[in-house]
């Protein structure tokens, strides 16, 4: 898995044990020390609580049929996770290279890095 591929997973929560199916973005993929993880950022289709560091990803962008996502979907970058590779049950899509580079910008901001 690479950085910006869409990926459907048991996503966790902070308030709930276990998680609940959905889409995810790829932030990054670790290995080392016989571990086999991923960082991700959760994906939504309630688009109308997309705050203003998440990316939304609209039905009409020229990029959207890539994602494999069935409707408008915003990409929460605040809603971050450490799963573990098992955990992704599929490979659904990719962000396209205008919608990784929004992603990627809006993670900076949102973890307050340059």
């Amino acid at each position: 898995m690479k950085q910006g591929d869409i990926v459907l997973v048991d996503f966790p929560h902070a308030d709930s044990p276990s998680g609940s199916l959905h889409p995810a973005v790829v932030i990054c993929e670790t290995t080392g020390s016989g571990y086999a993880d991923v960082v991700l950022a959760m994906a939504s289709s309630q688009i109308d609580r997309c705050l203003a560091n998440d990316v939304l990803v609209a039905d009409t962008d020229p990029e959207f049929p890539l994602t494999k996502f069935h409707k408008a979907t915003c990409v929460k970058t605040g809603k971050i996770a450490t799963v573990t590779a098992s955990c992704v049950k599929k490979r659904l899509g990719v962000l396209g290279p205008t919608l990784l580079r929004r992603f990627t910008e809006a993670l900076k901001l949102q973890l307050n890095l340059p």
